[in-house]
C-alpha cells in the first residue's frame, strides 16, 4: 500500500525560488560571455556559484521523499535515489507529532526546505532524529526498538494506525 507525500507551500516556494536564482545566474553568465567573450572573462567567478547551486538542487532532488509504502514486511520511504526500508518488526511506535514538539529543532546535517526537510535534526524533546518530511503540518514520529527516531509526513495520517497495527504481527 502506498501513501503520498505532498510538499507544503514553504517547500514549494523555496524550491521555486532557487530555480529562479539558478535561471538568473545562467542568464547573467550567458550575457557576460556574449558581451566580454570567453578570452576576456575569468569564467570561474560566475560559473562556480552556479555549479554549486545546481549540485545542491540536484542532490536535494535525488534524496527528497516522494512517498511511503508498506510492502513485504517493511515500511519503505520512497526517494529518487533509492528506497529506505525499515522492517515493520523493528518499529516500536508511531504517532503524530503534537504542535510545538518540534519547536527549536535544529538541522545538524540535512536540507531544510528544498524539496522538503530531510537529513539529521535535533531537539530537546526527541534528541537526534532522521527526517524524511515534505510538509511540517502532518509530521509523524516513528521510534524503532533500537531507539532511532524517524520523522515522516504522509498526506494520509491513517498510516499511523497501520504502522502500529503492523508492528505486532
Amino acid at each position: 500500500m502506498e501513501y503520498e507525500a505532498s510538499l507544503d507551500n514553504l517547500t514549494k516556494t523555496i524550491t521555486a525560488f532557487l530555480y529562479v536564482v539558478v535561471g538568473i545566474l545562467l542568464i547573467v553568465l550567458v550575457k557576460m560571455i556574449t558581451t566580454y567573450g570567453l578570452s576576456n572573462l575569468s569564467i570561474a567567478a560566475p560559473v562556480l556559484p552556479l555549479v554549486i547551486l545546481a549540485l545542491v538542487i540536484f542532490f536535494s532532488y535525488l534524496f527528497h521523499t516522494t512517498g511511503y509504502a508498506i510492502t513485504g514486511g517493511n515500511f519503505v520511504i520512497i526517494r529518487p535515489a533509492g528506497k529506505v526500508k525499515i522492517a515493520l518488526a523493528e518499529i516500536a511506535s508511531a504517532r503524530q507529532v503534537a504542535k510545538g514538539e518540534m519547536k527549536f529543532t535544529i538541522r545538524t546535517f540535512g536540507v531544510g526546505g528544498l524539496y522538503g526537510y530531510f537529513g539529521s535534526f535535533y531537539n530537546k524533546t526527541f534528541g537526534s532524529m532522521t527526517w524524511y518530511v515534505t510538509r511540517r503540518d502532518k509530521m509523524v514520529i516513528i521510534e524503532t526498538k533500537e531507539n532511532q527516531k524517524i520523522v515522516i509526513s504522509p498526506d494520509n495520517l491513517e498510516l499511523i494506525t497501520i504502522l502500529n497495527a503492523s508492528k505486532s504481527k
